[in-house]
C-alpha cells in the first residue's frame, strides 16, 4: 500500500495536531508547518501528494500561497484541500478556477477528514499521472519576487 505525504498548513496548533492524529500513520505521513513561507520552502524540497491548507494566516495567507503552488509547474497538480473557520464567507467558485479540489469548514470532523481525504487521491490517482517539470528562470524569478514580498 502506499504511503501519502500530506503537507497540513495551519497557524493553529491545534488543528495541526488533530489533522496529523486524525490521519492513519500507515497510510500517510504527515508534514505540519504554520506558515504559507514554511510551506512553499517545503513543498520544493519534499514531494507531496496533496496539501491541506488553511486560508486565515499571518504573513502569507492561504490564497497567496495557493497561488504560489499554482504558479511552480512541479507543483501545479497536488492537489489541494482548504480547511477553514470561514466556509460560507469564502469566494468557493474563486477556489474553483484555483483548482482546490474541496472545502472543508472548521471544525473538522477526523473520520470525515480521512474519507474525503483518501477519495481525492484515489480519484487523482486513477484520472491523471504528473510528470515533474523543470522550472525555467522566469518562474525561479517569479517565485523569488513573490518570496519576497511575502517576506519568507
Amino acid at each position: 500500500m502506499k504511503r501519502y505525504n500530506i503537507l497540513v498548513v495551519d497557524d493553529n496548533q491545534d488543528n495541526l495536531d488533530l489533522i496529523h492524529h486524525a490521519l492513519p500513520e500507515e497510510e500517510f505521513k504527515v508534514f505540519t508547518v504554520r506558515s504559507g513561507c514554511e510551506a512553499m520552502t517545503l513543498l520544493l524540497s519534499q514531494p507531496m501528494d496533496m496539501v491541506l491548507l488553511d486560508l486565515m494566516m499571518p504573513d502569507m495567507n492561504g490564497f497567496a500561497t495557493l497561488q504560489m503552488i499554482r504558479f511552480i509547474p512541479r507543483l501545479m497538480e497536488i492537489p489541494v484541500v482548504i480547511q477553514t473557520a470561514y466556509g460560507n464567507e469564502i469566494n468557493r467558485r474563486r477556489l474553483g478556477y484555483m483548482g482546490v479540489k474541496m472545502v472543508l469548514v472548521k471544525p473538522l470532523s477526523p473520520s470525515v477528514l480521512v474519507e474525503q481525504i483518501k477519495g481525492i487521491l484515489c480519484r487523482d490517482e486513477t484520472n491523471t499521472s504528473t510528470t515533474e517539470t523543470e522550472e525555467t528562470v522566469a518562474v525561479s524569478k517569479g517565485i523569488q519576487d513573490a518570496r519576497e514580498r511575502a517576506h519568507c
